[in-house]
């Protein structure tokens, strides 16, 4: 007897042969063509997702397509990686299957933008493709840990023939994080490394890292030194349909921490959405993760499966979010609609219509419209009527 997974793929297999192209396919659409439960297809599409065998997309309806086999690696997991990091995946692959050695590669970027998970999947990438062992090494050195380290102790840190990180990633990665936080003699030691794996074959893969920190001066001697030079975007130059996928990760993760269905409404969802992230995906993941500790305190002694979250279980910035509504409220109400409440469990993901909400023209937003425009319409500029808009939402909440 056939497993339900393999139902479900061998169907998206045909049509996808019958009609010659690549088909995407809601979980309806599934269910009423295999005659299955909903909410069973629903999970068996998200573990197929898990797999990577099947990608889905943000926002809603949700549509699944099968990975083709070329796809089928580490990098194809990281969310972006069709659309704002398609180049950062193409350029890191290039890096490392470069005909005879792998190049080495410097990473640069704001903090938290992702520059540490982008390492770890160049080793997962480079053990997938034979170019290093299954069990060879990854050294990571986070220089940020190293600003009181003396220059000696900092040089056997590194170059200690014994103990030394680039003796224990012989036949690995080794990932030097923040490099421009070192002392310039180790920095520059350090580049001359570079230097001879950029010619020939070195016995590991060298991967750098720079932050906001380094002067431009600075940074145009590291990016002299490396071929392949990946520049990771911040969370403010992602799509919407990335951002919102991020957020439904990091929901997931704390519904399986916590065993309980997470449920947010509309406003809570566009507000993290839009309100401004200075440390990038890190920031919004931390955000998520306060707001469902201050909810999971506030019914700790509570027994239901539910934990309904509110905006003031979040920091008091993430409320700002109300503050870009207006600017991007066509894009936003095309994927989070209005008066919709969403459900985050370890499964899956569900949206539904708020039967309980009286749909209203005093909706926040609506009332940030109107103040605006009578705002302007007494000539203050658009920085202080953020103030004032900012103000008013610490008083309303």
């Amino acid at each position: 007897m056939k497993l339900s997974k393999d139902v479900v793929l061998e169907y998206m297999q045909e049509q996808m042969l019958a009609h010659s192209e690549d088909l995407c396919f809601t979980t309806q659409e599934l269910s009423e063509a295999l005659y299955m439960q909903r909410s069973n297809l629903s999970k068996i599409l998200n573990e197929l997702v898990k797999e990577r065998r099947v990608k889905k997309t943000a926002g809603r309806p949700v549509y699944y397509s099968l990975i083709k086999e070329q796809e089928n690696s580490c990098f194809y997991a990281m969310i972006g990686c069709y659309s704002s990091l398609k180049q950062v995946v193409q350029l890191t692959k290039a890096a490392l299957l470069y005909p005879g050695h792998s190049l080495p590669i410097l990473i640069t970027g704001s903090d938290g933008s992702g520059k540490s998970l982008l390492a770890k999947l160049i080793y997962e990438f480079a053990k997938e493709s034979g170019i290093i062992g299954k069990d060879a090494p990854f050294i990571k050195i986070n220089c940020r840990y190293l600003a009181e380290v003396s220059d000696e102790k900092m040089k056997d840190i590194f170059f200690s023939k014994t103990e030394g990180a680039i003796k224990k990633a012989q036949g690995g990665i080794l990932f030097i994080d923040h490099v421009n936080r070192l002392y310039h003699d180790v920095q520059n030691e350090l580049l001359n490394y570079v230097e001879v794996a950029q010619v020939s074959s070195s016995n590991m893969i060298l991967v750098y890292s720079v932050d906001d920190a380094i002067s431009p001066s600075y940074l145009s001697l590291y990016t002299s030194k490396f071929s392949i030079v990946i520049d990771l975007p911040p969370l403010s130059k992602r799509t919407f349909e990335e951002r919102l996928e991020m957020i439904q990760l990091f929901f997931q993760k704390e519904a399986e921490c916590v065993h309980k269905n997470i449920k947010i409404n509309s406003e809570v969802l566009r507000c993290l959405m839009l309100y401004p992230c200075q440390f990038n995906v890190k920031q919004l993941k931390k955000d998520i993760q306060i707001g469902c500790a201050n909810g999971y305190a506030r019914n700790f002694d509570k027994k239901d499966n539910q934990l309904e979250l509110y905006i003031h279980d979040f920091p008091n910035y993430v409320r700002k979010g109300f503050l870009s509504y207006r600017k991007y409220r066509t894009q936003i109400e095309q994927v989070i609609p209005n008066n919709y409440l969403y459900s985050f469990s370890e499964q899956e993901i569900n949206a539904s219509h708020d039967e309980t909400v009286v749909i209203s023209d005093d909706n926040y937003y609506n009332m940030i419209d109107r103040k605006v425009e009578e705002l302007k319409s007494h000539g203050i500029e658009d920085e202080d009527i953020a103030a004032i808009l900012h103000a008013d939402l610490n008083y309303n909440f």
